[in-house]
């Protein structure tokens, strides 16, 4: 009877006798990434802030007074920042939605049987791939012996990418 419920296809769960749960596991195996993502993903959120809360100089090295929401008050009673803020409003809305329009508009072209199809996925794949192969180029580039921009950073001959 046992044999016969397994085989029907639905999937027969497999308890731990000690330990954690599935699921515990896989959260405690994936929060170091998650933990290192947020702290790349908030750094810059919280620099930004910080500097929007200072009077920071980029001419003067090491200027930097606590202006609190000063910044933000002259910001809000600037009509050139208001204008700058619905511009891009706009030109954000226009191009997210042409972006869209265009991509489904491709991706239904591609799906589509016609006589130009192998060109057409030709011409959308290839720039995709290419930005593979250039990378891979630029980075051997990068590390070749002894003129590459790593040895020349550290001021070594070091043969990176053989022996």
């Amino acid at each position: 009877m046992e044999a016969a419920s397994i085989g029907t296809g639905s999937p027969a769960r497999v308890q731990r006798s000690k330990g954690l749960q599935e699921k515990q596991l896989a959260r405690l195996m994936v929060a170091p990434s998650m933990i290192l993502i947020a702290v790349v993903a908030a750094w810059p959120v919280i620099y930004a802030v910080w500097l929007s809360l200072h009077e920071y100089s980029v001419r003067v090295a090491g200027l930097s007074r606590w202006a609190g929401f000063g910044n933000y008050s002259k910001a809000l009673g600037n009509p050139d920042w208001w204008a700058s803020l619905w511009h891009t409003l706009i030109f954000t809305v226009a191009s997210v939605s042409l972006e869209t329009l265009i991509g489904l508009s491709m991706a239904r072209a591609m799906h589509a049987a016609f006589k130009g199809q192998g060109l057409l996925r030709t011409t959308v794949l290839v720039p995709w791939a290419l930005l593979t192969v250039v990378t891979a180029i630029i980075w051997r580039t990068m590390f070749v012996s002894p003129y590459g921009f790593v040895n020349t950073l550290l001021g070594t001959k070091t043969v990176w990418l053989g022996s």
